[in-house]
């Protein structure tokens, strides 16, 4: 739905992108089924490399999904350029999840008739894969810029926008306003040190002072998964109750 979805937006801004507006864009895209159009996965194709392997095969499918999405996020932009709003628009453009392409594969997990295309998964663990998604924030009449590496929690994005916009975080809210750090000023100390926490389906994961990460499963999943020269794997062969990694 990727393409109906900016068609959709292009409408709507048409209407109304003549006045204030909030507009909230959910693209689908990149997700399983990977079934971008050929334009894409020829751009993103980068050799024989890509065939070495099932994973390598699927990253290079996903490569297409992402340039699929990008393409009509790019429209968007042009359209708000067009109608001479871009600079004083603040954009904010992040995902829920990635997509795992490790050696172990997951399988049948949407079964349908309609679902056909290329397929790995997510929500089975908390890897980085998953769960280290992109965040990009366009502040009004701000040049581009790359914040120095920090993890930061997509909790945060409520309170950044409400203090970009001249706001009170509201009371009890989990996350912190990153817009000191947009503006410029270094990331706080009690920032970089506290922990950063995400779950998924029957985990949870804490990440503590940038470097160590815990993650604890209750259940093992009932993802439907292949291992690596072993067939279908049973269920609590792949459920490993606690992990620590540097």
């Amino acid at each position: 739905d990727t393409a109906e979805t900016s068609r959709e937006v292009l409408r709507w801004l048409g209407q109304h992108g003549e006045r204030p507006f909030f507009l909230y864009v959910h693209f689908n895209g990149p997700h399983a089924p990977y079934r971008a159009p050929w334009r894409d996965l020829a751009q993103t194709f980068s050799g024989m490399e890509d065939f070495d392997s099932y994973a390598s095969v699927l990253k290079w499918l996903y490569r297409g999904e992402v340039s699929y999405t990008d393409r009509h996020f790019s429209k968007i932009v042009a359209a708000l350029k067009s109608m001479g709003v871009f600079e004083e628009t603040l954009i904010v453009l992040t995902a829920d999840h990635g997509d795992q392409h490790r050696v172990q594969k997951f399988a049948k997990n949407e079964a349908g008739r309609e679902f056909v295309g290329g397929y790995f998964d997510h929500g089975a663990t908390l890897l980085n894969d998953e769960i280290r998604v992109p965040l990009v924030i366009k502040l009004p009449g701000q040049t581009a810029g790359r914040i120095e590496p920090a993890f930061v929690q997509t909790l945060d994005i409520g309170p950044t926008l409400e203090n970009a916009l001249g706001l009170k975080p509201a009371v009890g809210c989990a996350g912190a306003s990153l817009y000191p750090v947009l503006e410029g000023q270094p990331m706080p100390a009690v920032a970089l040190s506290q922990p950063i926490a995400s779950e998924g389906f029957r985990a949870r994961a804490i990440i503590f002072d940038q470097r160590y990460k815990f993650i604890r499963t209750y259940e093992p999943t009932d993802k439907i998964v292949y291992g690596p020269g072993r067939g279908l794997g049973s269920r609590e062969q792949y459920m490993v109750a606690r992990q620590l990694f540097d």
